[in-house]
């Protein structure tokens, strides 16, 4: 009834609901009764399934398209009870990753790669799970195709850097390898996060609870200059997360004022103040060691941000 209810409000989304007896399905398993009224688990498959894994011509290395059919082989084993479900799921797998471009033989040899393992096992992979991510130390780099091999490079010379006893402890195993995903046209066009629009030039918050830049933001469209008291106005749509920012430190305590420049995002530059500020190694750092209450404006945007090391002074 409450089903029903919920289905009489506009809108695309429908509330569905399901009873039965012998069995029951969540995600991708479904719970069975037989005969013997013992329980069996088997592959569920929603209705609007689409034949739409990674083609195998796509942008990506190749170990992870030929890993597509291990890990989905894996899944199977692990979530199938019974001999018969395994065989007929495995075949589906194997036909629906052929039609997308995927070599026979690679599917065949990772498939059967998957069948060696026994289902106890797979069952019981959260220890060993926990136990690699423990002693896991990533090496992240940029995918690109021109790339050689990295993970063999990183074996090959791993040995290298297990002659220094500072780096045997640090790294007692050989960084896993692991690539990231290029600038690509969705990512340039398309933003997950619509951003705020203001209709004047200032500094603003994006009031994101977990940024530690927005605490010590100033939201304000202007600024002064404590050596000749002169206003300016700020020059841009500024946030936390605008790229290639002349910003400026006001130090509460002693009226002191920092200018600098930097290319990346102004929260990134902040958090390297910060460490600056924790060690004391900079003269800016040894300032907010005696002074701790300061406020940051970011001023200006750059035009042309080329990156270059940028003049800084503290008046």
């Amino acid at each position: 009834m409450e089903i029903k209810v919920h289905n009489l409000y506009p809108g695309e989304l429908e509330f569905t609901s399901e009873f039965a007896y012998s069995e029951i399905t969540f995600l991708d398993l479904r719970i069975s009764r037989n005969v013997k009224g013992f329980l069996e688990t088997d592959l569920f498959v929603k209705p609007t399934f689409k034949n739409l894994y990674l083609k195998y011509d796509s942008y990506h290395s190749r170990h992870t398209l030929d890993n597509i059919a291990y890990g989905h082989a894996l899944r199977i084993r692990t979530i199938c009870s019974t001999e018969d479900s395994v065989t007929k799921n495995l075949d589906i797998l194997k036909s629906n990753l052929i039609e997308r471009g995927y070599p026979p033989s690679t599917v065949t040899d990772k498939i059967g790669k998957a069948c060696t393992a026994p289902r106890s096992v797979l069952l019981n992979r959260e220890g060993s799970k926990k136990s690699r991510k423990k002693n896991h130390c990533p090496l992240g780099v940029t995918r690109n195709p021109r790339l050689p091999l990295l993970s063999n490079i990183v074996k090959r010379h791993f040995p290298i850097l297990q002659l220094s006893p500072i780096f045997s402890k640090t790294f007692p195993n050989p960084p896993s390898v692991i690539y990231k995903q290029p600038p690509n046209l969705k990512s340039l066009l398309v933003k997950a996060k619509i951003r705020e629009k203001h209709n004047f030039k200032g500094c603003f918050r994006t009031h994101d609870q977990r940024c530690v830049t927005c605490s010590v933001l100033k939201e304000t469209s202007t600024f002064q200059s404590k050596s000749t008291g002169q206003i300016f106005q700020v020059k841009g749509d500024l946030t936390c997360t605008t790229k290639g920012v002349i910003y400026l430190l006001n130090c509460l305590d002693c009226q002191k004022q920092y200018v600098g420049e930097t290319g990346s995002e102004l929260r990134i530059r902040h958090r390297g103040h910060r460490q600056e500020f924790k060690k004391a190694l900079t003269p800016i750092g040894k300032h907010f060691q005696v002074c701790k209450n300061f406020e940051l404006i970011g001023i200006e945007k750059i035009r042309n941000n080329n990156k270059k090391k940028p003049e800084k002074r503290l008046s």
